[in-house]
């Protein structure tokens, strides 16, 4: 597990080698942030990934899954991990997962190409 408690987490370098530890001993990466911290694109979608967790820490000191919305419980020897409700259901929160805009957002893809000049 890595905590970051940066505005914006990018996918850094360290970042990215945790990642590939964790899944070479077949075990989760876990990235913890407060509830105010955005992820980049990449780290997002690394997020998504089948063995990674984003780790919210809610103003209110409970956990739940930043992709997800699923509410985390700590266990001692996995980390956070899911947590059931009264009835034994894992869900998310009622409309965590609505497509209701959150306010406004941009995404900027761009790619260039860079020719060498052939002399002669």
């Amino acid at each position: 597990m890595i905590a970051q408690g940066r505005d914006v987490v990018p996918l850094s370098s360290w970042i990215s080698d945790a990642v590939s530890t964790h899944a070479a001993r077949g075990m989760a990466f876990q990235l913890l942030t407060p509830h105010t911290s955005r992820l980049t694109h990449a780290v997002r979608t690394l997020m998504a990934g089948p063995m990674a967790w984003w780790v919210v820490r809610a103003e209110d000191g409970s956990h739940f899954d930043g992709i997800t919305g699923l509410p985390l419980a700590w266990d001692p020897e996995y980390a956070y991990v899911p947590q059931p409700d009264e009835r034994g259901s894992v869900a998310p929160p009622e409309g965590y997962l609505d497509d209701a805009p959150v306010g406004t957002r941009l995404l900027l893809d761009q790619m260039a190409h860079l020719r060498a000049a052939i002399p002669g």
